[in-house]
């Protein structure tokens, strides 16, 4: 009897060991921003939808990486392609990046605007959200 207890108190180790080490993991991988960028950016390399030399591409793929999609959204990335795989995530990533794509190129039409003094910093949403006492 004693025997099971120690299988099963080494077993629980193992799996301790192991779930901390898998956290240390993705912690690494979701606080460098070179990993976010490189992870991101293989897909978009192997769709041939960014060019690894060219630095308008690189200045680009920061910003989307940075910007748009952030730590949160590269996570949900990298568990979908752990659960679903790369041809889905592929797919997904294609679509974002188009679409961040069309919204720069609507930002260079209009030009760079000034914000309004009621909506410096997301001010005025904040005061709408406020209860009123």
């Amino acid at each position: 009897m004693n025997l099971v207890y120690l299988f099963i108190w080494f077993w629980l180790l193992g799996i301790g060991i192991y779930t901390a080490g898998n956290f240390i993991y993705w912690c690494l991988q979701l606080l460098s921003d070179e990993k976010r960028i490189s992870f991101v950016g293989c897909y978009l390399k192997v769709l041939k939808l960014v060019n690894e030399e060219d630095l308008s591409h690189q200045r680009l793929l920061n910003k989307f990486v940075q910007r748009s999609l952030r730590a949160d959204g590269v996570f949900i990335l990298h568990l979908i392609s752990k659960n679903a795989g790369d041809i889905i995530t592929s797919d997904i990533i294609a679509t974002l990046w188009k679409n961040f794509l069309e919204d720069e190129a609507e930002k260079g039409r209009e030009g760079p605007q000034a914000p309004t003094l009621d909506d410096v910093d997301g001010f005025k949403e904040q005061l709408d959200k406020r209860p009123l006492n």
